[in-house]
């Protein structure tokens, strides 16, 4: 195997998830938004998670990564929490006020 192989499977095996979850973000975005129709705490945590698994989900099923040991299933558990958090935080603004009865 030489150093160009290893270069483009590297490429292959790690791009090409990326590259079709972030295509794949604004479609998910808007169908999510579209079908509730309003910003509810539930929607952001919808979103978020749907958005959060799509990179992980890509991975497993293009078959660059087998999780088998706790050291490779703790980081992936990790990101997708600080993930969530994140953009719970970054778009809490979009909640609207709820009103009291």
């Amino acid at each position: 195997m030489s150093i160009g192989d290893i270069m483009i499977g590297t490429l292959t095996l790690g791009t090409l998830p990326l590259m079709l979850s972030v295509l794949s973000y604004y479609p998910i975005y808007w169908g999510i938004k579209k079908i509730f129709k309003q910003t509810t705490i539930f929607t952001l945590l919808a979103t978020a998670t749907v958005l959060t698994l799509t990179t992980p989900l890509l991975y497993l099923i293009i078959g660059s990564v087998q999780l088998k040991y706790n050291a490779q299933i703790i980081p992936w558990i990790l990101c997708f929490v600080l993930s969530l958090t994140t953009y719970l935080l970054f778009n809490r603004g979009e909640l609207k006020p709820q009103r009291v009865a």
